[in-house]
């Protein structure tokens, strides 16, 4: 979280997997109450393997290869560290990945980002199972961090269930949480009913 991306964990994507799972409680205070399942994360492609999904690669795309045809707005507000860590510029972060939260919500986001090891961007997908899974998708049209034309575009050949598109920025959880749960939610109770 998608997903909130206050990022998970990135060393890989197959890393990644885990993360959200850490913080779910921490955005589950963030979205309102409702009795049932509570399932929290962006941009799920249900069926994706966890709630916060890279973007819906095809098999044999990368993440890096997806963001070098379209350059995010705030691509060169990235800068990697001497390990090779990508790191939203702390000065640039609000703006680049938090632009409709308060300047505080985005300066904690900012200081306990976690950054991906740039080599994940080359990771490729061999078989990605929105082909074979129902999905839905939720379009960021603020986005900074990937283009909001590639979400559209991915979200298109994904042919999902159900496309949301929201006036937000990369942190969509964070910023309007009310209806990324509702997706999440109508997702899971399709998934879950007879």
């Amino acid at each position: 979280m998608a997903g909130g991306r206050g990022q998970g964990c990135c060393l890989a994507w197959s890393a990644d997997v885990r993360a959200p799972d850490r913080r779910c409680d921490l955005h589950d205070r963030q979205a309102r109450h409702r009795p049932g399942p509570r399932l929290l994360g962006r941009r799920r492609p249900l069926g994706q393997g966890h709630p916060r999904a890279p973007p819906a690669r095809d098999a044999g795309e990368s993440p890096g290869q997806i963001s070098q045809e379209l350059p995010p707005a705030a691509f060169e507000n990235i800068a990697p560290d001497s390990d090779g860590y990508l790191w939203i510029k702390q000065d640039k972060f609000h703006e680049s990945f938090a632009q409709d939260l308060s300047p505080e919500e985005a300066l904690v986001m900012a200081v306990t980002q976690k950054a991906p090891l740039g080599s994940t961007f080359g990771d490729t997908v061999t078989a990605p199972a929105w082909r074979s899974k129902p999905c839905w998708y939720q379009v960021s049209a603020a986005d900074r961090m990937i283009h909001p034309d590639d979400e559209r575009r991915m979200a298109e050949r994904m042919k999902p269930r159900k496309v949301i598109e929201l006036d937000a920025g990369h942190a969509s959880p964070a910023s309007q949480p009310v209806p990324v749960t509702d997706l999440i939610e109508e997702a899971a109770l399709a998934l879950s009913a007879p």
